[in-house]
Parts: structure tokens; C-alpha cells; sequence
């Protein structure tokens, strides 16, 4: 549950001033904001099902659609981690 509060408080954050979501991605990967939500669940799912296994950046990526450093930087935006940490994190909990 806590991990749910802290993606949405993320996902405000990231909203700028006039109420529309901020763009950091390379011109061509901008999504919307629920589009950003659910390629970062896609990416976390992936870990889930798979964190037992060696994940590489590329396999997380394309679990969401995404070239490796697009999903680098959106997962980054929305967790405050990047798919790395996340990753080992996820492995640390789970032992």
C-alpha cells in the first residue's frame, strides 16, 4: 500500500503548474500521464515475475514498449529510483 502512495505522489509531482503532465522524454516517447503510469507498471510487474532470473534494462524496456533509455528515465520520474535499484531492492525484499 505504501509503495501505491508513493507512486501517485510521483505521478502529482510530476504535473506542472498549469495542470498539464511534465515531459522530460525524448519528443518522440511522450506519453500522457495515465500512459506513464501504466508503462511504469508494466516495468515493475516485469521485476516481479521475473527478479529470480538476471534482468537486463533492454527486457524491462520492452516489457513497457519502450527503447531502454526512454523506460530508463520515465521509471526514474516515476518510482525516484532507477530500474537498477529497483530491481535489487525488489531482490533484497524477496530473499
Amino acid at each position: 500500500m505504501l509503495e501505491l502512495e508513493a507512486r501517485l505522489l510521483r505521478l502529482a509531482r510530476n504535473w506542472t503548474a498549469d495542470g498539464q503532465p511534465g515531459h522530460t522524454l525524448h519528443p518522440e516517447a511522450r506519453v500522457t500521464a495515465t500512459s506513464r503510469a501504466r508503462h511504469t507498471e508494466r516495468m515493475t510487474t516485469f521485476v516481479a515475475a521475473h527478479y529470480q532470473r538476471p534482468i537486463r534494462l533492454a527486457d524491462v524496456a520492452a516489457a513497457a514498449g519502450l527503447r531502454p533509455n526512454d523506460a530508463s528515465v520515465l521509471f526514474r520520474e516515476m518510482n525516484g529510483q532507477s530500474v537498477a535499484e529497483h530491481i535489487r531492492q525488489y531482490r533484497v525484499a524477496h530473499a
